[in-house]
């Protein structure tokens, strides 16, 4: 709601469209490829090298992307969500429109005819060690053509990927667009740096797309303190009020820190059995952005995203189950009965 009229869409999102490919391999497993650690950007002949290293090993296919996941959760919660993207006109490309139909996210998702679908292709070792590599595809070319103005304008929240800043300039130039549309019609952004790496994106282009118009940041301790250009989260959190009127900073088994506008709140953790951490970032976004466009305070969003993404930690992958989904609605509810 946006001074006083009810819009039709809880959280419109504009983002990075790729189809996890996850794998499970033991270290002997993984030695016997040339994986680099960590997490990296490749190209499409890498992109097709990786699939045939693989390909006597069966993935799990997910559609993926954190606007995807963030709005997957909103969603299955009962929320009302739109997806801007594009992916390829293949076989890949049409499992994600299928994907983001099942999970009742309305999209005009745009077919390229140039490049193929972005993968993120996830090593999860045996140790819970993931390596991420990720082909951006289509992507690339996601232009400010493809926003829908529309949707914009009728929605409470856009969600935006600071990781658009790093996939190319056009897409970067999309990111920036939508901020100023939204707050031409007084939509608030949301802005997420989760698969956000110093090798991906630069403190420069973060805050150049950023510019002063974020009403909500997301963010993990680490990326904060990468993005303020510090290793002590006291002064991250002191920088970050000049780039978003409010945040979130999730602190893994502490919990999250949350600035509300006026003061910091803190967000104890939820103990659990972790599997998997895929997503664990973009199910709190999402249950966080449920509940705040749904009458909750800062406290209780901030409580049930805690409630959620521990949750999601106990299982592989970075959508959630239908029997997690019923236990955070029944979280949700209990909340506002308390």
């Amino acid at each position: 709601m946006s001074n006083g009229v009810a819009r039709k869409y809880d959280v419109y999102a504009v983002g990075t469209a790729l189809i996890d490919y996850q794998y499970a391999l033991s270290e002997t497993q993984s030695r016997q490829f040339s994986l680099e650690h960590g997490g990296t950007i490749i190209n499409a002949e890498q992109e097709q090298e990786l699939l045939q290293q693989l390909s006597k090993i069966d993935p799990v296919r997910v559609c993926g992307g954190s606007g995807a996941n963030t709005l997957a959760v909103i969603s299955q919660l009962g929320g009302k969500t739109f997806y801007s993207c594009k992916v390829a006109a293949d076989e890949v490309g049409q499992l994600y429109q299928n994907n983001l139909h099942d999970a009742k996210i309305e999209t005009d998702l745009q077919f390229d005819y140039k490049q193929a679908t972005g993968k993120c292709f996830i090593i999860v070792l045996s140790d819970g060690e993931r390596i991420l590599h990720s082909f951006l595809g289509a992507n690339c070319n996601l232009s400010p053509q493809d926003l829908r103005n529309d949707i914009i304008k009728n929605a409470n929240y856009i969600f935006i990927e600071a990781f658009s800043s790093a996939v190319s300039a056009s897409s970067k130039l999309t990111a920036e667009t939508a901020i100023k549309i939204a707050k031409q019609c007084d939509t608030k952004v949301a802005l997420t740096l989760s698969t956000c790496r110093p090798s991906f994106i630069s403190r420069h282009d973060f805050v150049k797309t950023a510019g002063t118009g974020v009403d909500l940041l997301f963010c993990n301790e680490f990326e904060a303190n990468f993005f303020c250009g510090t290793e002590q989260l006291n002064i991250a959190k002191e920088k970050l009020k000049a780039i978003a009127k409010q945040f979130v900073i999730t602190l893994g088994k502490e919990g999250a820190l949350l600035f509300d506008g006026n003061q910091f709140i803190k967000v104890p953790a939820y103990s659990s059995n972790a599997i998997d951490t895929t997503g664990a970032g973009d199910i709190f976004a999402g249950a966080f952005l449920f509940a705040i466009t749904h009458g909750a305070s800062f406290l209780q969003a901030g409580n049930l995203a805690s409630f959620a993404a521990a949750k999601s930690v106990t299982r592989v992958g970075a959508r959630l189950s239908t029997s997690i989904i019923n236990e955070i609605k029944k979280e949700h509810m209990r909340a506002y009965s308390a």
